[in-house]
């Protein structure tokens, strides 16, 4: 959730408060994905988008969808009906990421930014469920470690062939900054290599994969770590798309709110 702010009237969230990124897409996503939430839901209609990352509700609407928002929740059958979705969501992001990758229009930037703001509708769900179900996190392969483990490969047969292969495959991880970043140059890549390596080899963590999901607590758990690199994926496909289109990628927007 964004920065909550409670007036005697009203209910505001500002996304922009809380996540560290340089982009106002990707702060706008948080928001649409507050929007999708009640749609998901079926709940009642409380918020409305106030501005770019700022959602907005009635106070007294806010108390009431907070009350169904919980009581939906706690029913485990729903939850066992909801879950499964939130996998799809991060299906249908990849397709929209491979579809925007191939053909960078107008008309699949729109859909991938639907995509992703359909994908954020899940996200307080999922934290529901990681405050109020026991979920093992040590079987969840984390997302950053893509990277330990490109870096670790490329020390071990350098090239620069290999280097642009590294930063094509995992250079958009590094950070939800939309500006490039030190592992996109290969002069970064070079510099976090002996950085992160100096004179020793690290060990290869196992990383544990889980398949297909057959849990709540492994849908959560599967959709909490692809989310983020969906949205580094998406964000470094905006970037490049805002530059080909002379758009100023740190204010890069789109009208309406995904839906």
């Amino acid at each position: 959730m964004g920065i909550f702010i409670k007036t005697e009237e009203k209910a505001v969230f500002d996304f922009e408060l809380v996540y560290d990124t340089d982009s106002k897409i990707h702060v706008d996503w948080y928001a649409n994905g507050l929007l999708w939430e009640q749609k998901i839901l079926g709940g009642p209609t409380a918020f409305y988008k106030k501005n770019y990352g700022i959602i907005v509700a009635d106070l007294k609407e806010y108390e009431e969808y907070q009350k169904f928002f919980y009581e939906k929740l706690s029913n485990k059958t729903f939850l066992q009906e909801i879950v499964p979705k939130l996998a799809i969501s991060i299906i249908d992001v990849h397709r929209a990421c491979r579809k925007f990758e191939l053909e960078r229009t107008r008309e699949n930037a729109e859909i991938l930014h639907r995509k992703v703001s359909y994908m954020l509708g899940f996200k307080r769900v999922s934290d529901y469920c990681q405050n109020n179900i026991d979920l093992n996190k040590e079987n969840v392969p984390s997302y950053l470690l893509r990277i330990v483990q490109g870096l670790q490969r490329l020390k071990e047969h350098p090239s620069i062939e290999n280097k642009k292969i590294f930063i094509k495959r995992y250079g958009y991880l590094h950070t939800f900054k939309i500006a490039r970043n030190e592992l996109e140059t290969l002069e970064g890549v070079q510099k976090k290599i002996n950085k992160m390596f100096p004179d020793t080899v690290i060990r290869k963590r196992k990383n544990w994969g889980l398949g297909s999901p057959s849990s709540i607590g492994k849908y959560i758990l599967w959709y909490e770590e692809l989310r983020h690199v969906y949205q580094l994926r998406a964000l470094r496909n905006f970037r490049n798309y805002f530059e080909e289109i002379n758009i100023n990628i740190h204010d890069g927007l789109f009208e309406g709110d995904g839906i």
